[in-house]
């Protein structure tokens, strides 16, 4: 029997090793459900200088909504479009970090799995129009 006192109990047993693996999978259920929700519920705003454009993205950057001040209607319908992209692109950035901190908070910044999105998921342009190759994601502002 001292062969076996060094083995861990729960492996002789497979009524106990089941049991942990479904605390285990409820536990991973538990969590996603959380993350689940929390990236459900996030919005997030954005508007240029001047408020004239003002949207809504969800965490994957899909558009919620839109509102144009009566000032935007003074520009050229160019000029608008360039100016809703450009806020439309600053929410997508705004929305993919907040994404990444959500997953963050739940998963462990520092995680295998945090590791895994990181290599998955493309960098959002950055305000500059830099591709972002070059900085890392950020966490934990």
């Amino acid at each position: 029997m001292d062969e076996l006192s060094g083995l861990n109990r729960e492996l002789l047993d497979p009524d106990e090793w089941m049991r942990k693996q479904d605390e285990r999978i409820a536990k991973l259920r538990e969590q996603g459900e959380r993350m689940s929700t929390d990236l459900a519920g996030a919005r997030i705003e954005a508007s240029d200088r001047g408020e004239l454009v003002n949207l809504a993205v969800n965490p994957s950057g899909a558009l919620l909504s839109v509102s144009l001040s009566p000032r935007a209607l003074n520009l050229t319908a160019t000029q608008l479009s360039e100016l809703i992209m450009s806020v439309y692109r600053d929410a997508q950035r705004r929305g993919s970090e907040r994404m990444m901190d959500i997953m963050s908070e739940h998963l462990g910044a520092d995680s295998q799995s945090m590791d895994f999105v990181r290599s998955v998921v493309p960098r959002p342009e950055s305000e500059d129009g830099d591709d972002g190759d070059t900085d890392a994601w950020r966490y934990n502002r």
